[in-house]
C-alpha cells in the first residue's frame, strides 16, 4: 500500500474525530498567536528600556501611559511571563486533545482489524501465524496514533507556524525571510534522498518484530513436546537468532532516524547562521534595530523548532506509517465468506439435509472432495466413516460456510447455504469441531456459549446426562475458572463439555466431528445413546473412525479418496464385505477368520 493511500484512509478516519478536530485547530491558532507575541516584550526592553527609543503612537495611550509612569520594565517582564504561562497551558491542553484523538482512533482501528479477523475464513487464519496477527492487532495499531502526533499534527501547526512566521519576518525585513527559506530545499532533498530507505528498514524491523513474538508463541505452544524430547536448547537457539535478527534490524532503524536526525539540526543550524550573520550587517547599516534582530531570530527560532521537530520525528514517522500499513494489509484482506446480496435468515430450522454433487479443492491443490452426494431427513443422524485424510473433517466445514465448495449443492431445508443469511446459518447449527476449543473462563461461560439464556434447569439436566457433576465438583462449580484450551482439564473432560454445549444450543443440526474419540467405548456408547434420547428431533451429523459409535445411525456413508465409497445401514454394510467391513472386523478384533478372509480385507484397503 502506497504512502499516499495510508494518509488517505488517515484522513477519511479523522472525519469521524471533526469536534476534537476543531479543538485542536482553535489550539492551534491561539499558540501561533501567542509565539508571534512571544519576542515583543524583549524588543521592547532592549529598544525602548536600555536603548530610550520612544514607543511607537500606534501602541495605544494605555502602554505610552505605563512609558511615562515608568512602569513599562516591569510591564514588559509580566507580560513576557503571561505569555509564557499561556502557552504553557495551551500546548498541555493541545497534547491533551491530540493524545485523545490519537487513543480513539487506535480503538477504533482495533476494534475493526479484530472485527474483520473474525470475518476471515478458516483457510486463511490456517495459513497465517497467530502471534504475527495479535501484533499487528495489539502493537502496530499503535501507528496510528504515532502517525498522527508525530505526523499529521506537527504538520499542520508546523505550516501555520510557517506562514505566520514568514510574514511577520517579512515585514521586519525581507531579505532575511527569504535567506530563512533557503534551508527548506535542502531539508526536501535529504528527504528525497533518505526516505525510501527509512521506509524500507522501517517496514524490516516491524515484519521483525512480527517475527519474533510468532517464534515465542510456537515454541511455547509446544513446551510439552519439547521438554518431553529435551529439545529445550534447540528451540532457545530458535529464539535467540530471531532475537538478534529484530535486534539488528531495530538497529539499523534506529541508526538511520539518529542519521537523518543529526542532517536535519546540521542544516537546520547552518540556516539560523546564516540569518544571524545577514541580520547583524543588517543592523551595522542602520537597516535594523537590535531589538528588531532579537524579534527575527526569536520567530526564526519558534519556526525551526516545530520544522525541526517534525524532520527528526520524520523516522519514526516512517516507522509508525510501516505499522500502519501493516494493519490496512489485513484490512485489504478478502472476506470469502459473506452474506451474499438477497440473503435471508432460516427461519424455524428442521435440519433436513440435502448434499448433491459436491466437490473442494484448494487453489492449485488436487481435489479433497468429488461429487459427494448426501442426505438426512430431519431427527436423522447420518454417520461418515473413513480413513484419515479423506475429506470428512473438510465436508463439515463446508456445511457449516467455513469455506467455499469448487462445485455442488448443500441445501439446509431444501433452502442452498449460500442463499441464508451467514448468522442464521450458523445458528441453526451447533459443532463440536475435532480438537474440541474451550475458552478462558468459567465453566458456566463455556458451556452456555451458543445460549447465554439457558435456563439453570436446562444446564442442570445436560451437566447430569453428559457425566459432568463429579467434574464440575471437584472443581468448585460451574464459576470455577479453566486456562485456555482448557487447562487443568483432560481431553476427556473437554470433549464431555463440548457436547454438552452443543446439545444445550437446542440447534436443528448437530455436526460432531470425532466427539468421543478420547473416551472408552463404554463411555462413548453411554453418551451418544443419552445424546439421541436428549434430542430425538435434532439432526446429528457425527465423523467417527470408531465403528461401535455408528451402531446409533439411520444411515453411514464411507468417504474415502473424496468420494462416497459405499453407503446403507450398519448391518448392510458388515455384510456387504467393503471396506467398512474390513475396518469393523479390524476394530472389533474379527481378523482372526483365516487366511483367505485377512488377505481380502487387504485386498479392499489397498484399493
Amino acid at each position: 500500500m502506497s504512502t499516499a493511500a495510508v494518509y488517505w484512509w488517515m484522513a477519511r478516519q479523522m472525519r469521524r474525530h471533526l469536534a476534537g478536530l476543531g479543538l485542536v485547530g482553535a489550539q492551534i491558532a491561539i499558540i501561533t498567536a501567542l509565539e508571534l507575541l512571544k519576542p515583543w516584550p524583549l524588543k521592547i526592553v532592549i529598544d525602548n528600556v536600555l536603548g530610550k527609543v520612544p514607543l511607537s503612537s500606534r501602541l495605544g495611550p494605555r502602554i505610552l501611559g505605563l512609558a511615562h509612569a515608568g512602569w513599562l520594565l516591569p510591564a514588559a517582564c509580566l507580560a513576557q511571563l503571561g505569555i509564557y504561562l499561556l502557552l504553557a497551558l495551551l500546548q498541555l491542553a493541545n497534547t491533551h486533545s491530540t493524545v485523545v484523538i490519537g487513543q480513539r482512533m487506535v480503538a477504533d482501528l482495533r476494534a475493526h482489524l479484530f472485527d474483520h479477523l473474525t470475518r476471515l475464513s478458516w483457510r486463511f487464519h490456517r495459513n497465517r501465524s497467530l502471534a504475527d496477527l495479535m501484533v499487528r492487532v495489539a502493537s502496530d495499531s499503535y501507528g496510528v496514533q504515532a502517525l498522527a502526533m508525530n505526523g499529521v499534527f506537527p504538520a499542520a501547526a508546523s505550516l501555520l507556524l510557517l506562514v505566520a512566521m514568514l510574514t511577520a519576518m517579512a515585514r521586519i525585513d525581507m531579505v532575511l525571510a527569504l535567506a530563512a527559506l533557503l534551508v527548506l530545499p535542502a531539508l526536501a532533498l535529504a528527504i528525497l534522498v533518505l526516505n525510501p530507505r527509512i521506509e524500507r528498514t522501517a517496514l524490516a524491523a516491524r515484519m521483525a518484530e512480527g517475527a519474533i513474538y510468532d517464534a515465542a508463541h510456537r515454541e511455547l505452544a509446544a513446551l510439552e513436546l519439547l521438554q518431553a524430547y529435551g529439545a529445550e536448547r534447540q528451540a532457545s537457539r530458535r529464539w535467540r537468532l530471531a532475537s538478534a535478527l529484530n535486534l539488528k534490524r531495530n538497529l539499523n532503524l534506529y541508526l538511520m532516524q539518529t542519521l537523518y536526525g543529526g542532517m536535519v539540526s546540521v542544516l537546520l543550524a547552518a540556516g539560523a547562521a546564516g540569518v544571524i550573520y545577514l541580520g547583524a550587517r543588517h543592523v551595522v547599516q542602520g537597516r535594523l534595530s537590535v531589538g528588531d534582530l532579537v524579534v527575527f531570530v526569536a520567530y526564526l527560532g519558534s519556526m525551526y523548532a516545530p520544522l525541526s521537530h517534525l524532520f527528526q520525528t520524520h523516522g519514526a514517522s516512517q516507522s509508525a506509517l510501516a505499522s500502519l500499513r501493516r494493519c490496512l494489509e489485513l484490512l485489504a484482506e478478502t472476506i470469502e465468506i459473506a452474506d451474499a446480496p438477497g440473503a435471508l435468515p432460516l427461519t424455524r430450522p428442521r435440519g433436513a439435509l440435502r448434499i448433491e454433487g459436491l466437490s473442494f479443492s484448494y487453489p492449485a491443490g488436487a481435489p479433497l472432495l468429488a461429487e459427494v452426494s448426501l442426505t438426512a431427513a430431519p431427527g436423522a443422524t447420518l454417520v461418515i466413516v473413513g480413513p484419515s485424510g479423506a475429506g470428512k473433517t473438510t465436508l463439515a466445514g463446508l456445511i457449516a460456510r467455513f469455506d467455499e465448495p469448487s462445485g455442488g449443492v448443500i441445501e439446509i431445508d431444501g433452502q442452498r447455504v449460500q442463499s441464508l443469511t451467514i448468522g442464521s446459518l450458523r445458528q441453526a447449527i451447533a459443532m463440536v469441531p475435532q480438537r474440541p476449543m474451550l475458552l478462558a473462563g468459567s465453566l458456566r461461560a463455556n458451556l452456555t456459549l451458543g445460549c447465554a439464556k439457558a435456563s439453570r434447569a436446562r444446564i442442570a439436566r445436560v451437566v447430569r446426562v453428559f457425566g459432568l457433576e463429579p467434574l464440575i465438583a471437584r472443581l468448585g462449580g460451574l464459576d470455577a475458572r479453566v486456562g485456555q484450551g482448557g487447562a487443568p482439564l483432560s481431553l476427556g473432560e473437554i470433549q464431555r463439555i463440548a457436547l454438552a454445549r452443543a446439545m444445550l444450543k437446542q440447534a436443528a443440526l448437530m455436526i460432531l466431528d470425532e466427539p468421543t474419540s478420547a473416551l472408552d467405548a463404554e463411555s462413548e456408547a453411554q453418551l451418544l445413546s443419552a445424546m439421541r434420547a436428549l434430542a430425538p428431533n435434532r439432526t446429528v451429523v457425527l465423523i467417527t473412525h470408531r465403528l461401535s459409535a455408528a451402531r446409533i445411525a439411520d444411515r453411514i456413508a464411507v468417504l474415502r479418496g473424496g468420494r462416497i465409497e459405499e453407503g446403507g445401514t450398519f448391518d448392510q454394510l458388515v455384510a456387504r464385505g467393503g471396506y467398512f467391513s474390513y475396518l469393523y472386523h479390524l476394530q472389533s478384533g474379527g481378523m482372526t477368520q483365516g487366511a483367505s478372509g485377512l488377505e481380502t480385507a487387504r485386498a479392499i484397503s489397498a484399493r
